[in-house]
Formats: C-alpha cells, structure tokens, sequence
C-alpha cells in the first residue's frame, strides 16, 4: 500500500471514530438533559397501553406486550432520555387493572419532563383514565369508552362446588381476619367493612387524582365518579377530556404542546428484551394454574368490570 494510500485510510479511520463518537456525545447529552432533547427533537414518541394493566412479574414483563407497569415505565424513559423527541403520545386502549400499577404509571406520567398528550381508542376506562389524568392534554376518540372512575374487588366464591366434591377445608389461623377471602367460605360482615374500608380509601384516591388532573372541583369529580362509563363526546361535555380526534389530532396536540410546526414525525418506543431475559423469560413464566390461585385472591382494582 502506498504512503497516500495509508494516510487516506488513517484519515477515514478518524473520521469514522469522530462520528461514532459524536453520536455517543449527542445520545449521552440528551439523556442526561432531557429538556435539551426536546428543543432539538422533531418527533413525537408513541407509548402505547393496550390491555389490563398489571404489575409487572419476574422476567417476563419485556416479553409481554400488555400494559404492565415496567414495560410502561421503560418507554416513557425511553423517550424522555432519546433526543429526536420532543414530545410523548400515550395511547390508551385499556379497560383498567391494578390499583397500584396504574398508580405507578400515573405518577410516571406526571413526572415526565417532555410533554405527554393522551389519546383515548376504542376504551380508556378506569386505570386507563387513572394513568392519563397525568398528561398535560387528552384526546378522545368521540365514540370511546371512558370514565368508570371507581374500584371493584371480586372474590371467588367456591363453597357450594367444593361442597359437591366432598372437599373441606381446615384453617389454623392467627386472628379471626386473617383468611378473609377465602374462597373456601362467605366474607364476614366485619371483614365485609373491612374491604369497603380499603375500597373507600381507594376511590378517593381517585376521585382526588381527577380533580387534580383535570382542574375540577372535587363535588363535580364526586358526582361523576358512580362507575358509569362516559363516551367521548359525553366526557368532552364533563371536562374528563380536552378535544374528540383521531390520533392524528392527538398527534398533532403533543407537537404543538412542544413547539413544532407542521405535521410531526412519529417514533414508537417499544421496549426489547435482550437475549438472556427472552430465555429467562421463557424458563420463569407463569403456568395457569399460578394465574389462577393470584385470582382467588381478594385485590383492589380500577378496572372496567365486564
């Protein structure tokens, strides 16, 4: 190789490590200053919660594409610390789930520091109301399913079948509480207020997360927060919503939130598992018969009941 040739390909070596590492630079910079990212973003990130919303389990939650609280949580940092994006679109298609799941989101949502505009599909229910009351704006499809501001708590009663099969059950236990839930007998009335108790304090929580989001006066929130279901032109009229569109409006409400002119581009932000946790994943995953027992366990839910 000749002495130009050498000093040619030296040349080019360079310029690619500058480039690598001015990529590096810029990645490192718009994760460690989010709001830098913004300014010079032009996209809107996509974060979609489609399904119940569920606490995430074990190894298993970069698998799933349902609405559990990590996989939400990893692309809402996803798009806060990459620089192409200015803004946040979540798009909600969730009937509900977990009380503290969708807490955990809620206030994921509201801590974001690039703005978030949420769009309603074809239902945004309960936890799926609960969760957007964090974003700055919500965007409703005129004929979704929203409101069902409330929580419900269902236990599996199995007395009478186990009575068929000839089963019963022995229970040593440390207080007279202490096996409320049992699908192997009737709540009590005393652990019946119990529940109520801790749904009660559930609701107000809330009713108090809407009035917040949504600037409204917490009698007005009370009032519409029976569990009923609101479309989206009736939550327009409520205040529960900002404007009925498509997701392009939606799309188009974050753009504007963030300062950008014309049509925005949009990124989805979908989190992958790498090798090992696919594996892992694969080995830890929960049989049915596990899902199962979770059920017969009494929980708090802010879920649309079918």
């Amino acid at each position: 190789m000749s002495r130009n040739a050498k000093v040619g390909l030296v040349a080019l070596v360079a310029v690619l490590i500058g480039i690598v590492l001015l990529g590096c630079a810029a990645t490192t910079v718009g994760a460690a200053l989010p709001g830098l990212g913004a300014g010079l973003g032009r996209k809107v990130a996509i974060v979609r919660v489609e399904g119940p919303i569920s606490l995430a389990s074990g190894n298993t939650w970069l698998l799933s594409t349902s609405a559990t609280d990590r996989r939400v949580i990893a692309d809402l940092h996803k798009a806060e610390a990459d620089p192409s994006v200015a803004a946040i679109l979540l798009y909600v298609n969730s009937p509900g789930g977990s009380v503290v799941a969708s807490d955990v989101i809620y206030r994921a949502v509201k801590g974001c520091k690039k703005p978030v505009v949420a769009y309603f599909a074809e239902v945004a229910a309960s936890g799926g109301y609960y969760i957007s009351c964090g974003a700055k704006r919500i965007v409703a499809h005129p004929d979704t399913m929203t409101g069902s501001i409330g929580v419900i708590s269902e236990i599996v009663m199995a007395k009478g079948l186990l009575d068929k099969l000839g089963v019963t059950v022995e229970t040593v236990k440390s207080g007279p509480a202490k096996d409320m839930g049992s699908p192997a007998r009737p709540l009590t009335p005393e652990e019946r207020e119990i529940l109520q108790g801790l749904i009660d304090e559930a609701y107000q929580n809330f009713v108090d997360v809407v009035a917040a989001g949504r600037n409204l006066p917490r009698e007005q929130v009370l009032r519409l927060a029976d569990g009923r279901v609101y479309s989206g032109r009736q939550a327009l009229e409520l205040g529960l919503v900002d404007q009925l569109g498509s997701m392009d409006d939606a799309v188009m409400a974050a753009g504007g939130l963030a300062g950008l002119k014309g049509v925005p581009q949009t990124k989805e932000m979908r989190s992958q598992a790498s090798l090992m946790e696919v594996l892992l994943g694969a080995i830890t995953k929960p049989d049915p018969v596990s899902a199962l027992q979770q059920r017969l366990y009494p929980s708090l839910e802010y879920r649309l009941a079918p």
